[in-house]
């Protein structure tokens, strides 16, 4: 883990100083706005790390990674289609193109069963690392007239993996165990446990991603503002 650790810090300041974005504005939330890069950089690196370690995690039964990221991806799409950057909606747009027939060989294929690895996983998480820094260093998204948080938008995307590894670690830190040390106490693994599909699982955890992205948009429309947006998420 250690050796993956220090890959991955590189790969993320890498692509922040390569493209010159990062995370260094919360859009009003808790009343902050932009701030120096001595903060983002870390902060960037910090989310970066976590994302990619998240859905590499996530990557316990058949479909489940590939079809959160397909789903991210489309929200991300839609996300940069809404404040015009064409390039990035493109790359995502690509990205579920490119996820989809790969979806269908890991989940229905008999003789051409396909699995995405450590190595398929960590392309998409620099991948969704890159579209979450992209979409917080954006103006604010307008739906219906109203505001929508960059930082609530990302959270609510990347919701499920983030969340379930937040607490999958904190869980083993409280039993004294590294954060590191795979077990089987994520999400996917307690739907398994009591007899629910892998294909059932993956659309479960789809659908809480989607309902989560769902409360969002319903608290913007409602007029709330960007901290309430985020406890909704």
């Amino acid at each position: 883990p250690r050796s993956r650790m220090v890959i991955e810090v590189l790969t993320v300041l890498a692509l922040v100083f390569a493209s010159g974005r990062c995370i260094d504005s919360l859009h009003g939330l808790w009343g902050v706005e932009a701030f120096s890069w001595w903060i983002a950089v870390p902060l960037t690196v910090f989310a970066g790390v976590g994302i990619i370690n998240a859905v590499n995690m996530i990557d316990g039964v058949n479909g489940l990674s590939s079809g959160l990221c397909i789903t991210c991806c489309a929200v991300f799409g839609v996300s940069f289609v809404m404040v015009g950057d064409v390039p990035n909606a493109v790359l995502a747009f690509s990205t579920v193109g490119a996820l989809i027939p790969f979806f269908v060989h890991n989940v229905f294929g008999n003789h051409s069963r396909m699995f995405i690895g450590d190595a398929g996983t960590m392309v998409m998480g620099i991948l969704l690392t890159w579209f979450s820094i992209c979409t917080r260093s954006s103006a604010d998204f307008m739906i219906g007239g109203r505001v929508l948080n960059p930082v609530a938008l990302v959270l609510a995307v990347m919701s499920v993996p983030v969340f379930d590894t937040i607490r999958v670690m904190g869980m083993r830190m409280l039993r004294h165990k590294s954060p590191f040390l795979p077990d089987k106490t994520h999400l996917h693994h307690v739907f398994v446990s009591v007899g629910i599909s892998h294909f059932i699982t993956t659309v479960s955890e789809i659908l809480i991603g989607v309902v989560v992205v769902a409360a969002l948009v319903v608290s913007a429309l409602c007029g709330a503002g960007a901290d309430i947006q985020l406890y909704a998420v």
